[in-house]
């Protein structure tokens, strides 16, 4: 496309009066409509308060009629990024269930290849924002990047850099908004303005809002200037080095204009901007601030006084200091990122408890709003729309907490907070690694709140995501996982104990939350392989639910608690045992719940698991393909459960002989990993399809074969860092192994692995007793060859390990022990006889061992 730079004048509201600058109209083509033959993009840079967003804005509104969608987009955190795709998909296409951040970034794409549409990313500020995952990969549309970044110019085919106004440019600008109908102005008139504009840095925004000031109450210009200039009495608006700011030389003045607007303001309506620069400043909805609070000084916002709050909306609104939209969710306000942070310094100057105070109103009201968690912690997926409306308030709020602390003093309101945030929308979403900070703050704040006798049970709330999060990054966050559950479960036991010990009631709901933690360190325990442990932990967890309540009161606990059970069967080798309790699980856990409620596909998932491990291949294959399709459809492509049942399905593939099919599928699961993915499953996945790359010998070439060299350094670069204790050199059936174990469990593909080699197999002697993820000739994948099977029964010993397996090759049978079946179990001992003929070909991994032998566990 050949682009015209027309000079297309830009106007930006603010105050009563506008900032008028230029900039090339580069994203309008010739004909002076919107293009479908390319896209077209442009990044906004420049410092806070230059009027970045304001210019997007305008040309937005100016061009409105050209487009039939227009997208903003909050920038500031990838969070906030999916919150606002998701919004934006919700109002487009009310029907359509995506959670999934990629899916709502193509969405509009794949809807609108005929029409014209807009996309605005703003405020893209953090220095870890990666856009490259959300730009829209289309050959239309036009796209607006506004930044402080300047490195950010590179995103786009082309940029503007917004610079501060001189003093004549900025002059001019007061000049027309006080007086846009005089022709010329006194020396001393354009002196004063001048020298207001260097007082105020020449930053657009501030000059267009005192000028709209002045305007507003015929002061006269002088009296402005000298009012400015004998404000000494606060602080810089920021407070760290300002040798490091990108503002630095602006921070005096920018808080002088701020100040006269803020000074104007009723009580009540200061009251209002004050808990405002506690949230989020890209919107606060009303109903958020009304209630019946506790508070005297919020009588204000009783539910009786909404009348009333027009007219502080109507003052906040004149003095410009926030502007209101309307959605499909109520009416919003919303205020400037820079009178944010100068507010929060303002009130940090009053000294005192001034700024815990206002924390703590901000906190309770979005409290009120945050749906409240269940007792037991039950998931509750049809919250999520609830928690992302609050969700940008939380990480505001998170943020003021970890900046200001310890000024801001922790309130139990926000621990309840934290905890539910992590609960009823993190875990749940899968956005594991955003939840880690919020979960890591609420341990700080519990800490913080250890005198209060009720801040125990919050603290065990959020020891137990806090587990399940961690053991979901897999090995690198299993210690982690194994602390926090068990400061969990001591939590919950000595609050019984002191209450036992007091005379006083321990309730149901403290014995069921109690043997939940028991579970969770199960878990944790079963990751790291302790079968005996985690089994002791399990039992006792089903004895105190089995005595207070039955499998129907609580479905998805016992579910939950059965679905445990069965990974200990499959490693003992009790496949009957594991898949009854599989299927009972599932049973359980989808009680009362839609086909497309996201607890319902995790506890089909696991079931899907089990049947891999007791050899119905083919069951599992149905259902785990039928997780994925609808986990894409509700949580999206990219999201971590829908990530996980992917490489299920390609693993099951690989199992099956479907080599093209596995590799397609390995390398879906490998595409665009970071949104969700912890370095464990990726090193597991590209460990997989290289030797899916090296099992297909008709397609392997010389560039195939440093693919799968490359996937599999890169694989073992990674078990390096976070599981050092592996020895230099392991065998093939150590190394598929070894990237099992260090994925989380609820994701495993198999509980004991094979031969890298597909030619070898691993068998047991009687057909019930398949161990594991041990491929076994199925109707799809076949042996090569006769396999002689002697006439042995593997027992199991107390351990739960099998005595006697059986491996056979294409040419020749033999017992042996494989190792990989005894990993982490302690004193496991067992005496094996060889018999001769040993194919050697896959050499010293098969570690057989002649005549009576003891053999003890490797140890990792």
């Amino acid at each position: 496309m050949v682009l015209a730079y027309e000079e297309a004048e830009v106007t930006a509201h603010a105050g009563s009066g506008a900032i008028g600058i230029y900039f090339p109209a580069i994203l309008r083509p010739r004909n002076g409509a919107p293009g479908k033959s390319g896209q077209t993009s442009c990044v906004i840079h420049g410092i806070g308060g230059v009027g970045k967003t304001q210019v997007a804005l305008e040309y937005t509104y100016r061009h409105r009629e050209d487009y039939s969608y227009i997208f903003w987009v909050r920038a500031e955190s990838s969070v906030e990024l999916s919150t606002s795709f998701a919004s934006f998909r919700r109002s487009i296409m009310p029907s359509f269930t995506v959670q999934d951040q990629l899916e709502n970034v193509n969405l509009f794409v794949k809807n609108t290849l005929d029409d014209r549409w807009l996309l605005v990313f703003d405020n893209a500020d953090a220095p870890d924002l990666d856009l490259s995952l959300f730009w829209p990969p289309s050959s239309h549309g036009e796209i607006i990047v506004t930044t402080q970044r300047r490195d950010f110019s590179h995103w786009a085919a082309n940029d503007i850099p917004l610079d501060t106004f001189n003093e004549d440019d900025g002059a001019r600008l007061i000049l027309d908004i006080i007086d846009h109908s005089a022709i010329t102005h006194s020396e001393k008139t354009v002196q004063a303005a001048r020298s207001i504009s260097t007082e105020l840095g020449g930053l657009p925004l501030l000059i267009s809002h005192i000028a709209g000031y002045i305007e507003d109450t015929k002061a006269p210009l002088d009296g402005i200037l000298n009012d400015l200039q004998q404000s000494s009495g606060f602080k810089r608006i920021w407070a760290f080095d300002s040798t490091t700011s990108t503002n630095f030389q602006h921070r005096e003045s920018m808080a002088k204009v701020w100040r006269l607007a803020l000074d104007a303001l009723k009580p009540e309506a200061l009251q209002i901007i004050r808990i405002m620069a506690m949230l989020s400043p890209d919107g606060v909805y009303e109903d958020l601030l009304f209630g019946d609070w506790q508070d005297s000084e919020l009588a204000f916002l009783s539910e009786q006084k909404r009348f009333e709050f027009n007219d502080i909306r109507r003052s906040l609104i004149d003095r410009h200091l926030v502007t209101v939209t309307t959605d499909i969710h109520g009416m919003k306000l919303s205020i400037h990122r820079v009178l944010k942070k100068h507010i929060l310094q303002k009130i940090d100057d009053e000294g005192g408890a001034e700024l815990s105070l206002v924390f703590k109103r901000a906190a309770a009201m979005v409290r009120c709003k945050f749906p409240k968690a269940d007792e037991l912690q039950t998931p509750n997926s049809t919250a999520w729309v609830e928690c992302e409306q609050c969700l940008p308030h939380i990480l505001s709020l998170l943020a003021i907490y970890r900046d200001w602390s310890p000024k801001v003093k922790p309130t139990f309101d926000f621990a309840t907070l934290l905890a539910d945030t992590a609960t009823n929308y993190m875990w749940e979403r899968g956005l594991t690694i955003d939840a880690i900070d919020i979960l890591e703050t609420g341990e700080r704040v519990c800490n913080d709140l250890q005198q209060m006798e009720e801040i125990g049970g919050v603290y065990a709330d959020i020891c137990a995501i806090a587990g399940s999060v961690h053991e979901t990054i897999g090995l690198s966050g299993r210690a982690t996982a194994l602390r926090v559950c068990e400061k969990g479960l001591k939590l919950r036991q000595e609050k019984i104990k002191i209450l036992e010990e007091q005379g006083q009631t321990v309730t149901v709901h403290m014995i069921l939350q109690l043997a939940n933690a028991w579970n969770d360190v199960g878990v944790v325990k079963l990751s790291y392989g302790e079968f005996e442990a985690a089994l002791a932990c399990l039992l006792e967890s089903q004895r105190l639910k089995q005595l207070h309540k039955a499998e129907n009161d609580i479905p998805w606990h016992y579910g939950e608690l059965y679905k445990n059970l069965a990974i200990v069967k499959l490693y003992q080798g009790d496949t009957v045992g594991a898949e009854n309790d599989a299927r009972r699980s599932c049973e359980l856990c989808c009680s009362g719940r839609s086909e497309r409620d996201a607890s319902t596909q995790k506890a089909r998932s696991i079931l899907g698991i089990a049947l891999m491990n007791v050899g119905k291949t083919d069951e599992a294959f149905e259902l785990l393909k039928g997780v994925y399709r609808v986990r894409k459809e509700i949580l999206g492509e990219t999201n971590l459960h829908t990530r996980n049942s992917l490489y299920l399905v390609a693993e099951l593939h690989r199992v099956k002989g479907e080599m093209d099919k596995a590799e397609s599928s390995f390398r879906l699961a490998l595409n665009q990993w970071e949104f969700s993915w912890s370095d464990e499953s990726v090193a597991r996945a590209r460990y997989h399809l290289a030797l899916v790359i090296k099992a297909m010998p008709h397609k392997l070439n010389a560039e195939r074969e440093l693919e799968a060299a490359e996937l599999i350094r890169k694989a073992r670069e990674t078990r390096n860092k976070v599981a050092s204790s592996y020895k230099d050199v392991l065998t093939p059936e150590e190394e598929l192994e070894s990237f099992d174990f260090m994925h989380a469990l609820g994701h495993l593909s198999a509980l004991a692995r094979t031969s890298a080699d597909l030619a070898t197999f691993i068998l047991l002697a009687a057909d019930d007793a398949h161990l594991g993820g041990v491929i076994r000739p199925t109707r799809d994948f076949l042996l090569l060859g006769i396999v002689d099977v002697p006439d042995i029964a593997p027992t199991l010993s107390q351990g739960g390990a099998p005595q006697n397996p059986h491996r056979s090759s294409r040419t020749s049978s033999y017992l042996r022990l494989d190792p990989c079946f005894l990993r982490h179990l302690e004193d496991a001992e067992r005496t094996v006889e060889c018999i001769e003929g040993f194919d050697s070909n896959d050499g010293g991994p098969l570690n057989v061992i002649k005549g009576d032998t003891d053999y003890i566990t490797k140890e990792a």
